[in-house]
Order: C-alpha cells, then sequence, then structure tokens
C-alpha cells in the first residue's frame, strides 16, 4: 500500500433501497422525493466484458468539429494535458480532445439513462422559448436541445471554447464563467446544468442568479453525481481504489471550494433559494456489468470506461490541491483503470436528477 492509500468505510449502508415516493411536510409541500431502485448483483454469469462495445451509443454521440476561434484558446499545458485559459485554474479537469471524447459519451449515457429525454421537468415544447445550458462543455446537451425544439433559443455557455462550428441556427455559445455575475439580456424557461460540481463554488449565489434569470414559471434542471464512490457489502474490502480515489476528490475539493457532495444538498437549497415544485430523483448506476438487468449492464459498461477517464482527468487536482507527485498520481490511476476492467468489485455511484420551478407570482424583474 502507498503511503496515500487509504482504509475509508465503503460499503454501501443503503443497498436494499426503495421506490418509494417521499413528499415534503407543512413548510414544502409541493416536494417529491423518488429513491433509487437498489442494484441487485448478476449472479449467472451473464455479465459481458468491460471492454464490448454497443452501437447505440452513437446514436446520440455528437459530431465534434472544428472549435470555436478566440482570443481564449491560448491553452494551457500541464503534465501532459491541456486546460482552459480563460479564468486558469478555476477548474481543474482538461479540456484537450481525451477529455471532450469523454464528454461526448457522458452526454450518450445520461440520455440512455433517461431513455432518450434531454430533461424531466414537464415543460410542454411550445412552452420553451429561452434555453440556458450552464458549463455546456462540447455543447452535445445544447445542439440536441436545439435540433429537437427549433422553436427555441439556446445559449450553452462554459470556461472553453471547445463547441463545434457547425450548430443548428438556433444554438449559440458563449464563453464565460457561471460564478462571475450573470449579465444575460433575456430571461430563460430551462435552466440546464449537467455534472457541475467541479465547477460551481457558491450553489447559494448559482441557484439565486439561476433564480432569477428564469421567466415566471420556469424552471432549472440539475443533473448531479454525489460522491464518494459505493461499493457493495460482498465486495467493500479491501477498499476499491475508485471509492478512495473519490475521497480524494471530495478532500481536494473542500481545499478550492468546491462540494462534491452537494446532491444531498440540492433540495435544501432550491427551497431557500425560492423554488417550489421541486423534485428529485435518484438512480444508480454501477461501474462495470455485475448489476442485473439489461439496462444497468449497458449504463455499467459506458460508466465503467467513463470512469476510468474521469480518474486520468483529475490529475491536477492531486498535483495541484493534493501535493502528489505526477508519478504516483499515474500509479494510482492505472491501478483504478486495472480494478474496474477485473470486474471483482462491485461499485456504483448516485446521481441526482432534480427540478424546480420559480413561482408563476413573481414579478420579471
Amino acid at each position: 500500500m502507498s503511503s496515500h492509500e487509504r482504509g475509508y468505510s465503503t460499503a454501501d449502508p443503503e443497498v436494499t433501497g426503495s421506490t418509494a415516493v417521499e413528499t415534503g411536510g407543512a413548510e414544502n409541500p409541493a416536494y417529491e422525493a423518488i429513491p433509487a431502485v437498489a442494484l441487485e448483483t448478476d449472479d449467472s454469469g451473464d455479465g459481458s466484458s468491460i471492454s464490448d462495445t454497443d452501437s447505440a451509443i452513437g446514436s446520440w454521440t455528437s459530431t465534434r468539429t472544428q472549435s470555436l476561434t478566440s482570443t481564449v484558446t491560448d491553452f494551457k499545458y500541464e503534465n501532459g494535458r491541456r486546460y482552459h485559459a480563460f479564468r486558469e485554474g478555476d477548474y481543474h479537469l482538461p479540456n484537450d480532445d481525451e477529455e471532450q471524447d469523454r464528454l461526448d459519451m457522458q452526454h450518450a449515457i445520461y440520455r440512455f439513462a433517461l431513455d432518450g429525454r434531454l430533461y424531466l421537468a414537464p415543460l410542454a415544447k411550445e412552452k420553451l422559448h429561452h434555453v440556458l445550458d450552464v458549463g455546456t462543455g462540447t455543447g452535445a446537451w445544447s445542439i440536441d436541445m436545439a435540433d429537437e425544439n427549433p422553436q427555441a433559443q439556446v445559449l450553452g455557455f462554459d470556461l472553453s471554447p471547445i463547441q463545434p462550428d457547425l450548430v443548428p441556427p438556433n444554438c449559440k455559445f458563449l464563453v464565460d464563467d457561471c460564478n462571475a455575475d450573470w449579465l444575460f439580456p433575456e430571461k430563460f424557461d430551462l435552466i440546464h446544468t449537467r455534472a457541475m460540481t467541479p465547477g460551481i463554488r457558491d450553489w447559494s449565489k448559482y441557484l439565486r442568479q439561476a433564480f432569477d434569470n428564469l421567466t415566471p414559471g420556469g424552471y432549472i434542471e440539475l443533473h448531479e453525481i454525489h460522491m464518494p464512490a459505493r461499493c457493495t457489502q460482498d465486495s467493500a474490502s479491501p477498499t476499491p481504489f475508485l471509492v478512495q480515489w473519490s475521497q480524494y476528490v471530495i478532500e481536494a475539493g473542500q481545499k478550492v471550494g468546491l462540494e462534491f457532495s452537494v446532491a444531498k444538498r440540492l433540495h435544501d437549497l432550491l427551497h431557500a433559494t425560492g423554488f417550489e415544485n421541486i423534485r428529485i430523483e435518484w438512480q444508480h448506476w454501477p461501474v462495470g456489468t455485475w448489476a442485473k438487468g439489461s439496462k444497468n449492464k449497458q449504463i455499467g459498461r459506458w460508466w465503467a470506461e467513463d470512469a476510468k477517464e474521469v480518474t486520468r482527468n483529475t490529475a491536477a487536482l492531486f498535483t495541484r490541491v493534493l501535493g502528489w507527485k505526477p508519478e504516483e498520481f499515474e500509479v494510482f490511476a492505472a491501478k483504478i483503470a486495472n480494478e474496474i476492467e477485473s470486474g471483482k468489485k462491485h461499485m456504483w455511484v448516485e446521481l441526482c436528477f432534480a427540478y424546480a420551478q420559480k413561482p408563476l407570482d413573481i414579478k420579471q424583474g
């Protein structure tokens, strides 16, 4: 065991799960919570190899072309990876081709898990006129949203100008920082956020700005991963490297003002901001093909690939923030990849799918 490896408690205390629906009390009656359906281990030997691929992922993967030209493309390089230049150091994941490929794959996984849907909020198509995608990354969600809603104007913004030039006419991209003050001239009917725990430093401020920039009756939707990663009782010892990694990421985040476990607080944050009709849905996504069910196996196969990539892509958090040497991190990342590929550890992550509505009786600012 290296000096960095720890014996965290990793077994899932909630592995039995529930599918019951909970509703809020008198202080917040319009609240719906849908717990995740528990994952069950497939003991039939029907789990396919992690290296298997499925053509279905291609049906939702966006084609990326030449990136936008801008003065903010003076990218920074560190330990063989490329990082954004605008607000340098504010975001610790790279923006190079490897990370862009992972983001496109992640977009496909989310669409598959949501049965092809781009959002869950009960917004009729004719009510969508202006849509904002915060932290758009490669722009995959914005492009699909614009394609499927030609009546809507879709704006995606991000620290990195890595979006394609060839996009639908109703889709535009902007380089900006979601932590800065928002100065949009229009209000939005839907504000979408996905996997933004590495980027948002003050969730109360972020939600307040989203609230102020929504039309009355408009929705915010957030899809976030809750750390740490989990492991079933039967494979929790010794502590999986992936779970150790997630604990280190939480530790590094605390040092730089990032909250990788914010998903559990989203209801309270949304309610405190003034949102109503809050709905929180939880899902458990397996890492690998160990769980029962064809959908779980497909998600697990892709999520295992994502996990191998995202762990490698967090090198800056470990070297800049936690003081690891680059070669130490490379060895650790290789152990994680080998562990995932072996399929011996039954690991999974919790995902939170939340949406909430701005009250209709709020006057436009």
